[in-house]
């Protein structure tokens, strides 16, 4: 842990905070029977990176927004949106 101080332990506790906190709403969404898919959301502003600005507003299954969660890049700051069904 030598070498994770300052802002590379901060991007790693951010990093894998949100990527809990996803995981934890796909759980809870699957569980639910309720919710279908979830839309990926972005913050819109200038830090939104390339990838994640062209996944704005798309929606997938909550399988493929796992997915996607566990390998978006370190400090994303992108949420999903439950869609429920109807």
């Amino acid at each position: 842990f030598d070498q994770a101080r300052g802002y590379r332990a901060e991007n790693i506790a951010r990093t894998e905070t949100i990527r809990g906190f996803r995981e934890g709403n796909i759980q809870l969404w699957e569980t639910s029977e309720v919710v279908e898919e979830a839309e990926w959301w972005t913050a819109l502003d200038e830090r939104v990176c390339e990838e994640c600005m062209a996944l704005h507003g798309k929606t997938f299954s909550l399988d493929e927004a796992r997915t996607m969660s566990a390998n978006i890049h370190p400090s994303c700051r992108c949420d999903l949106i439950p869609i429920v069904k109807k």
